[in-house]
């Protein structure tokens, strides 16, 4: 499966419903926090509802971790014709080293609630590639390189 990313297709639609007033649609949360799943979202479907998130019955230490309030922690540049609009992350994120058992990483979830588990993802990254995640490794997600989402 190829990587994706981007809003979510609930994002979207909701978004859509709110900017063109057909729906109450989108609520801006208050905080995203990064999560981490063993499978894609797909960049077709787009779907977090196939989501499947580690949790804390198979990693003791994970959680979710806070992104940033308002719009901190991003980097969001204007709407180029043929680019759309390009944001990163501007902070360095960190999951606690894993515990517990091994785990698989194929994406990464933006999620409005803290969790553990629950919430919406409202944007996602897919890997290329399912990557596996040993006991005593931490997952970091750096500013340099890190999160790099387009929308159109």
């Amino acid at each position: 499966m190829a990587a994706g990313s981007g809003l979510t297709a609930g994002a979207d639609t909701s978004i859509t419903n709110t900017i063109i007033g057909a729906g109450s649609g989108y609520t801006t949360p208050t905080n995203n926090w990064w999560a981490l799943f063993t499978n894609q979202f797909t960049a077709a479907a787009k779907l977090a509802s196939t989501g499947v998130e580690w949790l804390v019955a198979s990693d003791s230490a994970y959680a979710r971790q806070p992104m940033g309030a308002s719009g901190a922690g991003w980097t969001v540049a204007a709407y180029a014709s043929s680019v759309g609009v390009v944001w990163k992350n501007t902070n360095t994120l960190t999951q606690p080293a894993v515990t517990g058992a091994n785990q698989s990483l194929f994406a990464c979830g933006w999620m409005d609630t803290v969790g553990p588990t629950g919430g919406n993802c409202d944007f996602f990254i897919d890997l290329g590639v399912a990557q596996a995640v040993n006991i005593g490794t931490a997952v970091i997600l750096t500013a340099s390189t890190g999160a790099v989402f387009t929308t159109y």
